[in-house]
């Protein structure tokens, strides 16, 4: 519609909606696009006033603060830390965990498919309850749900990494999987809803740049420092 393709417009509408709705959808589309034509939709505009400041920090500080959540570390570096070497083997969380089960490459492999695997199934799930409640309070049962499981890992790991005692060790690989079903349920995909959500049409896509943007921003610091973490 922006590119004035009106019938290409009308025929995607109609693979969507009866040919009433589609033909309502399109009017009000149009209608939209002549408001938006109105309004000023530069960066400048967005950074001086104060509604649209207020949502472009919102959006910023909802998609940083999500990936405090930890799931760049574990996600990014839980499938490399097997393949490392002896010696600092012994210094990493998840396999620590995995060995001192006895476990073996094959099997460590499995666990890392089945957390894999787990995740996805908990993305499509969220699909089920993302419009069952109000956005930040559903991102931040999300939240809380990872930070308790991470609590609960990091005592864990801390007491009980490289013992014999089988009972902690399963607990805590537990952790990893329990924490994975509040991640994809109640934020990775809510994260992206909500800040499209969070900007009127004529500013939408430079509101989703800045959510994305926050999103890069912490994938260069967490993915950085994190093998000096390791070290």
């Amino acid at each position: 519609m922006l590119n004035g393709r009106h019938e290409e417009a009308r025929q995607n509408l109609l693979k969507l909606h009866t040919p009433e709705e589609a033909e309502i959808e399109i009017v009000q589309i149009q209608a939209q696009m002549d408001i938006d034509k109105t309004l000023n939709s530069s960066w400048w505009t967005i950074a001086t006033k104060p509604s649209y400041r207020k949502r472009a920090l919102l959006a910023i500080g909802t998609t940083a603060g999500i990936q405090f959540s930890g799931i760049l570390v574990i996600n990014n570096y839980g499938p490399t830390v097997r393949f490392v070497s002896t010696r600092m083997r012994k210094r990493l969380t998840q396999l620590q965990i995995y060995a001192g089960l006895g476990f073996d490459t094959n099997l460590q492999l499995i666990y890392a498919s089945a957390w894999l695997t787990l995740a996805w199934g908990s993305g499509c799930l969220s699909l089920v309850f993302v419009d069952l409640f109000p956005r930040p309070k559903f991102i931040g049962i999300g939240l809380l749900g990872c930070m308790l499981c991470l609590i609960l890992e990091a005592a864990l790991v801390a007491n009980y990494a490289g013992s014999n005692n089988e009972t902690a060790l399963k607990a805590a690989v537990a952790m990893f999987f329990l924490y994975v079903p509040f991640y994809e349920i109640c934020l990775d995909g809510c994260q992206f809803i909500y800040v499209g959500e969070l900007f009127p049409t004529h500013i939408r896509a430079k509101g989703m740049t800045l959510g994305c943007s926050a999103i890069a921003l912490m994938n260069v610091m967490w993915l950085q420092v994190t093998p000096i973490a390791f070290a």
